[in-house]
């Protein structure tokens, strides 16, 4: 009897045939995310499958053959530390591809039409003999990080600024006698290091500086003085005037030393932004400080200063100043020249005034003044309208100066210690207040304006002799700590 089976029962009778065989043909997603995470050491085993091969990592090369191209599906090509002097045209074969290290080894160039690798996401060419970049690089539309360190690069490609994703540019030790104005043009850089090449007066960005080698001997910086950006030196009685040859140092560190005086050669340091000198022995400043016209941080916290030299008035980019624990009696009225300062620190000095120059610091929003012998505050303190912090804990003032409404955005007021007897109405107009310490005053009672503050989570009240509270307080709705 013949046999007769209808279509669909005969293609029912061959599915798991047919599944079988797609099976075998397409591996299971697990399987090809094992390929995808495997690392090809070899060259040679890489094109027995070359579209199984998704990372390479190829060390100490003399050479890279064509067949390099024939791995289309490549996403990763690490080629550091060999001794190529040239990249095979077909490298740019490689559509896939998304990481290219080839750092670490002699190029001259590159090949011109890298800029066909569209996926490209990460290129080093660090450490190489590079004298220019490719002009198709520009076409590299999705790159973000391109390091380039230790070449020798003069110029940046035309149009350099169209690469819109990039934001990682390393450009350390080159051969840039400027910086390219397009560079001022890429927003999106955040890690931009250009440290290293011949660019007079090169200042490094905050977080160059930060990633910046730490040298700690100065034998070792003098070895090479214009590549020394980061100092700290420790067990020293005496500064060496040869300080002063490190004429890029941009950060240094001097804390916890026996210096007593620094010398005039501090002076040339022009480009130094951070200064710290805390627990030392110093008496004085050299006038020679003014040649620090870039420093932005200068912290003398625990020292022996009386003074400060009117000099102190011409660093004109200081954000920065810390002078507490020290035994000054007076602040310069060049202080108010500092119109950039963010933040002063006088706390434990012998303070018993301060001048009225300290109204110009308009950009300043902390200041610190406790554990002095302040009597009173001038009246141009109602000029910092920036301010968010003060703090006066610990002095001999007996009463606030009605100006005291122009602090706008102070935050945290700290009075606790004083000889406070009355307070002004205009300390209900601080309508930014979230902490107010009054405590171990001589209060009687409050202005009934405090029940303004309808900010206010803190306040202290303990040690005064209030004989009673504003009727008030029970206004005051953000309050959730209150000590009487």
């Amino acid at each position: 009897m013949s046999r007769y089976l209808l279509p669909g029962l005969a293609l029912l009778c061959l599915f798991p045939a047919l599944l079988r065989a797609q099976t075998a043909l397409t591996p299971p997603a697990a399987s090809r995310q094992e390929e995808k995470a495997a690392v090809f050491t070899s060259l040679e085993e890489a094109l027995k499958h070359p579209k199984r091969v998704y990372r390479l990592s190829l060390k100490g090369l003399d050479s890279l053959p064509a067949s390099i191209g024939r791995l289309r599906n490549l996403q990763e090509l690490h080629l550091s530390g060999g001794r190529l002097k040239r990249l095979p045209d077909e490298i740019v074969q490689l559509s896939d591809l998304e990481r290219l290290n080839v750092s670490g080894n002699q190029l001259e160039q590159l090949p011109e039409g890298i800029g066909s690798l569209s996926k490209l996401q990460v290129l080093d060419v660090s450490n190489n003999g590079l004298r220019q970049l490719p002009v198709s690089l520009v076409k590299l539309g999705k790159l973000e990080s391109l390091k380039v360190t230790n070449n020798q690069l003069k110029t940046l490609p035309a149009s350099f600024e169209g690469l819109s994703n990039l934001k990682v540019l390393h450009l350390v030790d080159n051969q840039f006698t400027q910086l390219p104005e397009k560079l001022k043009l890429m927003q999106g850089v955040k890690d931009l290091q250009v440290r290293g090449n011949p660019v007079p007066d090169l200042l490094l960005s905050t977080e160059e500086l930060m990633v910046t080698p730490l040298v700690e001997t100065l034998d070792a910086a003098l070895l090479n003085p214009l590549k020394i950006y980061r100092l700290q030196l420790n067990g020293l009685n005496r500064l060496p005037a040869e300080i002063g040859k490190l004429k890029n140092l941009q950060e240094l560190r001097l804390s916890n030393n026996d210096l007593s005086a620094l010398p005039s050669e501090i002076g040339d340091l022009s480009l130094l932004q951070s200064l710290q000198i805390v627990n030392n022995n110093l008496t004085f400043l050299p006038e020679e400080i003014a040649g620090l016209k870039n420093l932005r941080l200068l912290n003398l916290g625990f020292n022996k200063l009386s003074a400060l030299p009117d000099e102190i008035g011409l660093l004109a980019k200081l954000t920065y100043l810390g002078l507490n624990g020290n035994r000054l009696q007076k602040i310069p009225g060049s202080i108010g020249k500092l119109t950039g300062l963010k933040e002063i620190n006088l706390i434990g000095n012998k303070l018993i005034d301060l001048p009225e120059e300290i109204g110009q610091l308009k950009q300043l929003e902390g200041m610190f003044a406790g554990e002095n012998s302040l009597k009173q505050l001038p009246v141009e303190i109602g000029m910092l309208s920036q301010l968010k912090r003060m703090s006066f804990f610990g002095n001999q003032l007996q009463s606030l100066p009605p100006t005291i409404k122009g602090l706008i955005n102070i935050e945290n007021l700290d009075l606790q210690g004083n000889l406070l007897n009355q307070l002004p109405d205009e300390l209900g107009e601080l309508a930014h207040l979230k902490n107010l310490n009054l405590g171990g005053n001589r209060l009687l009672k409050l202005p009934a304006t405090l029940g303004h503050l309808e900010k206010l989570e803190e306040l202290d009240l303990n040690g005064n002799r209030l004989e009673t509270l504003i009727s008030k307080i029970g206004d005051l709705k953000s309050l959730n700590y209150l000590n009487l």
